[in-house]
């Protein structure tokens, strides 16, 4: 049984320090088994150079390999620079996260300038059931190859 964090809030903000520092492990334990993460959630999948719907632990890990390993999928793109956050909020069971990315590929080309809201949603076992990541569609994007 995982330990509960002391707030919802803490337990994705914690997430967000693994997934700088590229640890793979603790980026998918907070995750159900069958949990939903969508990329690009309503009108902005196209925003983003990684929009997809991944749905149970196996693609969720599946995405996460790729995004934290530059050798595993042609989608991988790195963040160099994610601005501190402009919206911080637990909400019950959700937590809203929305700050500013600058998203690149590996050879450090960019592909994604904009802003985010990132609406997470934590079941009775403290474990993420879902994930909606939205993207300004109106941001700055970069063709990628």
């Amino acid at each position: 049984m995982v330990a509960k964090a002391s707030s919802n809030l803490e337990m994705i903000k914690k997430w967000y320090a693994d997934f700088d520092k590229k640890d793979f492990n603790a980026v998918v334990s907070i995750f159900a088994d069958d949990a939903i993460l969508t990329i690009g959630a309503g009108d902005s999948e196209a925003a983003v150079a990684y929009g997809g719907r991944f749905v149970g632990i196996a693609q969720i890990k599946y995405f996460y390999a790729g995004r934290l390993n530059p050798n595993v999928h042609s989608f991988t793109v790195i963040r160099p620079r994610c601005l501190a956050p402009g919206l911080e909020k637990e909400f019950g069971r959700w937590v809203i996260i929305g700050a500013e990315i600058h998203d690149s590929l590996h050879d450090n080309k960019p592909v994604y300038q904009g802003h985010y809201m990132h609406v997470w949603s934590i079941n009775k076992d403290q474990k993420v059931a879902s994930l909606s990541m939205f993207f300004d569609v109106d941001a700055v994007v970069y063709p990628t190859p």
